[in-house]
């Protein structure tokens, strides 16, 4: 490994160089970050080529086939009409002015059990669909779900992160659910209030009548047989991590488990929307080549950016970070959270921050000095600090809903984050009080 104020220096340079590149002189995204990447893992001494490989094969072979399949869900969806049914029926539980609370909510009930990037990409659909609502904008509600899937996907089990920061801190299952649901629930409506509140869009602040959805006559699918593609993956993911950790058997439970695969479960959400939906499609439209289109960019982003994050991941100098803090002697109470922040910074990913840190604090025994609900809860609100340009998840929200301008992305997702990142803190704090 190189030494370690070597790596510091060329991290921060680095971010330093890319917010100029993106922000001041307003280059291409894909390109500014990979010859950043490029050129961090050459001073640094690492396989560039493996890095490129593993974060591109990573990145197109999971996350990159879940979006082209989402953007081939919703070509369907809309090319038939259901989108709007969809739109339709979840407008009637809406309360006016409402919009974005209901859609955070649906957002936090999906999560469980899904990762985020999956959840996140089945809900996107019905948000085109309420995007012209008066008064309401694509972006506000796309926001709104984004930040309720992140916050309840990085700290309700069984998702991957919170599940394993569970598992290693030796906590049951249910205590870390309930205990998650207790301060997701404060993050998620300041969150809700500050979109609602704060974030304005140029093309958004005129929302002229004329601009408020009108849902065809035309014949369409009804609002079940139109969101049981979304539902029906959902349900094989969540049942496949039921058979997992109760470690089920029989045939039926091998079925599902191959089933559950995100990967899998979103090509049959494509293709039964495909046979269910079949007579309602427009057959002029060609979706598949849309799909493709759309998709590509959003893979490519996500692709640089987990270079990026992988070239500073092979340093090891999330590991060296998390044993400084050790050293120094920081209060047990906000040591975890403090980890896992700053290797969240570090590398971009959520999952790795939460296992690295948690991996540490375990290893020196200091979560016998406090109450270990706390400890994981504090890794788990770490991990959500300052999604930025080496978090795939950034690119996939903003891109999505048309955010293109790097100071609107920041000024929007990054800032969200950091927000929801200090009212969990907070949130903490207080409920350290009572437990």
């Amino acid at each position: 490994m190189e030494s370690v104020s070597k790596v510091i220096v060329v991290m921060a340079l680095a971010f330093i160089f890319l917010t100029y590149l993106l922000l001041i002189k307003k280059k291409n995204s894909i390109i500014s970050i990979l010859l950043v990447g490029i050129a961090s893992s050459i001073i640094l001494n690492t396989d560039t080529l493996g890095n490129i490989s593993e974060g591109f094969g990573r990145s197109v072979g999971n996350i990159g086939i879940l979006v082209l399949l989402s953007y081939l869900l919703f070509g369907i969806l809309k090319s038939s009409k259901a989108i709007d049914s969809i739109g339709e029926g979840l407008l009637k539980v809406f309360k006016k002015g409402r919009e974005e609370l209901g859609v955070a909510l649906i957002g936090s009930v999906f999560s469980i059990g899904l990762e985020k990037e999956m959840s996140y990409l089945l809900l996107s659909a019905p948000i085109e669909s309420m995007g012209k609502v008066k008064g309401k904008s694509k972006k506000i509600l796309g926001l709104s779900l984004g930040i309720s899937v992140l916050i309840v996907s990085s700290l309700l089990p069984p998702t991957a992160g919170p599940y394993g920061v569970a598992k290693l801190m030796g906590i049951d299952l249910l205590s870390m659910i309930k205990y998650g649901l207790l301060i997701s629930i404060p993050m998620i409506l300041v969150a809700v209030f500050y979109i609602k509140k704060y974030i304005k869009f140029e093309e958004d602040s005129i929302n002229k009548a004329e601009d408020k959805k009108v849902f065809s006559k035309d014949k369409k699918p009804g609002f079940i047989i139109s969101i049981l593609p979304i539902i029906i993956p959902a349900l094989l993911v969540i049942l496949k991590i039921i058979f997992l950790e109760y470690d089920y058997i029989g045939f039926f439970v091998n079925i599902v488990k191959s089933l559950g695969e995100p990967i899998v479960a979103m090509a049959i959400s494509v293709v039964l929307a495909r046979l269910i939906l079949n007579k309602y499609i427009d057959n002029n439209e060609d979706y598949v080549s849309e799909a493709i289109k759309k998709s590509s960019s959003i893979i490519l982003l996500i692709g640089v950016s987990e270079f990026l994050a992988m070239v500073f991941r092979a340093t090891n100098i999330s590991e060296y970070i998390g044993s400084l803090f050790i050293d120094y002697g920081i209060p047990a109470f906000i040591l975890p959270f403090i980890i896992a922040t700053f290797i969240k910074f570090i590398q971009g990913n959520e999952i790795v921050a939460m296992m690295t840190t948690a991996a540490l604090i375990s290893e020196v025994g200091l979560i016998s000095n406090i109450n270990p609900i706390i400890t994981a809860l504090s890794i788990c609100v770490g991990s959500l600090f300052f999604s930025y340009v080496n978090d795939g998840f950034f690119f996939l929200v903003t891109e999505t809903l048309g955010i293109y301008d790097m100071k609107d992305k920041i000024k929007s997702w990054s800032l969200l984050t950091v927000i929801v990142w200090i009212v969990g803190f907070l949130s903490l704090v207080v409920l350290n009080i009572f437990i």
